[in-house]
């Protein structure tokens, strides 16, 4: 397969079989497409008009990026005025690449911008505040242009602050980020596509054999699309007027490293230059293939609507997709999350083929009761109510685990204890005293052993008899009984209050916890 480069040659200069839309130039960006042959080198056929440069195509240029960038982020790239004629044959190559082949890697160094989509809520990693004039590393993590200046300039070794994969400035993508609030009415547009490109249109009248321009509503739907002037011009101005806004914030603040930085990024986008091109990469007039009609949500995001909805659809409308409404909106009932695999493929399954491998994408149930038939509502009334089910059980909490509850009617009745005295202090147990002149209470003198403990050997005991209760005499007690000092305590240790036994408590009964 031939695939001809035209970057300045004019309409009488122009031989074959490419087609003139305008008065500006038109790039063919691939021929003979009825032969199915997908050839793709480096080689160059020899032509007899030496500005015409004709190439061969066989092979799906390598993805030097991870699969999730690769697959989940649509890519705007350069136009012709944007870069240099001895990389002309280049986007030639990535654009053929992408056209038939979908799991082709974006070439960063011909990516103008990459478009993502993201919550309102999202916040630069770095700064924490919504990212001014953003920018992309390879791994996926979006930052401020400022904030990726300053890791430059602060750090040795260049690393993602959230996955820690090497940073490289020449691999840095500038984004366009689209914020999506979440909604429960979901809306779909009516996308057609030939089923062995990868260039979708949600427009009837458009031509699909033209790669869309990043401007026209059709480039929201394709992985890739070209840069015209109404769209650099929107996104260098938009940039611009956020940095200003961003500096008269952080004057207030007098940070001045980070109006530095600001100041950098926003002199880099006024030397930014785009001058006016109307190139357009077109398919030969002669090409024909099937034509795949399916609903994706209208902002461009891998939203698909339900099978159970199509077959509604089908059932409501008839089998062709020209009778089918261009918009179909609803409410949303449940939707189901999958990846795009090589086995879907291998299952030749149509929704698939132009998307790359490693893409996320849903498919959402809404209610499109208010275009159908009350026959075809009928028809799949308890479908639909099963997935309602099913939705509301996924929705639910889930269940806390059940903890035994004691009741009073668990419990016995239990014997009251006395509670012990309680001890009451005075205000001379602790008077108050100044604290220049402390005052402590004097301890007693000590006791005199002598005194207090006589020699008990002297001691003679009397001989005392005790009348037991029957009338006997006892015995005398005896009299080499050792004392020790254990007996006697001394008279200064404070006595014990008596403790009084406790009351045994009732029968426990048979406690039945729930």
């Amino acid at each position: 397969m031939a695939c001809q480069l035209f970057p300045t040659i004019n309409q009488s200069q122009r031989s074959g079989p490419a087609r003139r839309t305008s008065s500006a130039p038109v790039v063919e960006c691939i021929r003979n497409l009825a032969h199915h042959t997908f050839c793709l080198s480096n080689q160059k056929i020899p032509n007899t008009n030496p500005q015409q440069t004709t190439r061969i195509t066989a092979r799906c240029l390598p993805n030097t990026v991870g699969n999730y960038v690769s697959a989940n982020f649509n890519f705007i790239y350069r136009n012709m005025s944007q870069i240099d004629k001895s990389k002309y044959n280049n986007l030639n190559d990535v654009l053929f690449s992408h056209t038939f082949f979908p799991d082709t890697g974006p070439s960063l160094e011909l990516v103008f911008c990459a478009i993502a989509h993201q919550s309102p809520d999202y916040v630069c990693p770095i700064c924490l505040f919504k990212p001014t004039a953003s920018r992309m590393t390879r791994c996926g993590h979006i930052f401020c242009a400022d904030c990726l200046n300053q890791l430059f300039d602060k750090t040795e070794k260049h690393l993602c602050p959230v996955c820690y994969e090497p940073v490289i400035k020449s691999e840095i993508i500038r984004v366009c980020l689209k914020f999506n609030v979440l909604s429960t009415h979901y809306k779909f547009r009516k996308i057609r596509r030939y089923s062995k490109l990868n260039i979708c249109s949600c427009s009837p009248n458009i031509n699909m054999k033209k790669l869309s321009k990043a401007s026209e509503n059709d480039s929201v739907f394709t992985h890739f699309s070209i840069a015209d002037d109404e769209f650099v011009n929107n996104i260098i101005n938009n940039e611009i007027y956020e940095i200003d806004l961003l500096i008269k914030e952080m004057k207030e603040f007098n940070d001045i490293e980070k109006i530095t930085n600001l100041n950098e990024v926003r002199k880099s986008l006024i030397l930014e230059k785009q001058h006016e091109d109307e190139t357009e990469f077109l398919l030969d007039e002669n090409f024909k293939d099937d034509i795949v009609t399916f609903y994706q949500i209208d902002d461009g995001r891998l939203i698909f609507l339900d099978d159970l909805n199509m077959k509604m659809i089908i059932d409501n409308f008839g089998n062709n997709p020209d009778d089918w409404p261009e918009l179909v909106d609803g409410e949303f009932i449940i939707k189901k999350s999958t990846t795009v695999e090589q086995y879907d493929r291998s299952n030749q399954n149509w929704l698939f083929n132009h998307l790359p491998i490693g893409a996320e994408i849903q498919y959402v149930l809404i209610d499109i009761n208010h275009i159908l038939s009350k026959q075809v509502i009928d028809k799949y009334f308890k479908r639909v109510q099963i997935k309602r089910k099913t939705a509301q059980q996924k929705n639910r909490p889930p269940p806390q685990s059940k903890k035994p509850v004691i009741t009073k009617a668990d419990f016995q009745t239990f014997v009251p204890i006395d509670p012990e005295p309680q001890t009451h202090f005075t205000s001379e147990d602790f008077p108050s005293l100044p604290s220049s002149h402390p005052k402590f209470k004097q301890l007693a003198a000590p006791t005199k052993p002598k005194e207090d403990y006589p020699t008990l050997g002297s001691i003679q005991p009397k001989n005392t008899t005790v009348k037991k209760g029957w009338g006997g005499i006892a015995p005398p007690p005896q009299q080499n009984k050792t004392v020790y000092k254990e007996d006697y305590p001394i008279l200064g240790d404070t006595p014990k209050p008596p403790q009084r036994p406790k009351k045994p408590a009732a029968a426990w009964g048979k406690l039945n916890l729930k």
